[in-house]
């Protein structure tokens, strides 16, 4: 039986992984409440499309834990996102070539990790935030070779 994702993106952890998150994009604060229930909502779907991605990044705070400016993407990035998310690309190569793409101004670490996280939980696997994985501190060539495949696929 697989994992209740709705149960699961209700749980602590998600409160942890958002300020760890925030920590590895230079932000030292807590995490605020418009955070922590848009990645619960986000963590909470079956499915992820660009529209959620999109959602999730306009609740994202800025360092100073107030809003930042709303980003709207165009329709091409729309579709890039898109294309991404549809791609079997394990959750690694998925982080990383939404990191390549950077469909945003702001947060699109915090975006790349959440759906780093979401495509783990929709896998199967557990939530284990207690230690972000140290590898986001590097990029293997690997991830840069999944994300280069699927841009010049799209171009």
């Amino acid at each position: 039986m697989g994992l209740d994702l709705a149960a699961c993106a209700f749980e602590p952890w998600v409160a942890d992984f958002v300020t760890a998150s925030n920590r590895l994009s230079g932000i030292g604060r807590a995490a605020t409440a418009s955070e922590i229930a848009a990645h619960r909502g986000f963590f909470a779907r079956r499915r992820v499309g660009a529209g959620n991605v999109v959602l999730l990044r306009a609740h994202l705070s800025g360092p100073d834990g107030r809003s930042a400016v709303e980003e709207r993407p165009d329709a091409s990035t729309l579709c890039g996102i898109d294309e991404l998310l549809a791609a079997d690309l394990s959750p690694w190569q998925l982080y990383a070539a939404f990191r390549d793409l950077a469909p945003f101004m702001h947060a699109n670490g915090r975006c790349a990790r959440a759906l780093w996280m979401s495509r783990r939980l929709a896998e199967g696997a557990l939530p284990q935030v207690e230690r972000l994985p140290p590898e986001w501190a590097r990029e293997p060539r690997s991830w840069r070779r999944a994300a280069s495949a699927l841009r010049a696929r799209r171009n």
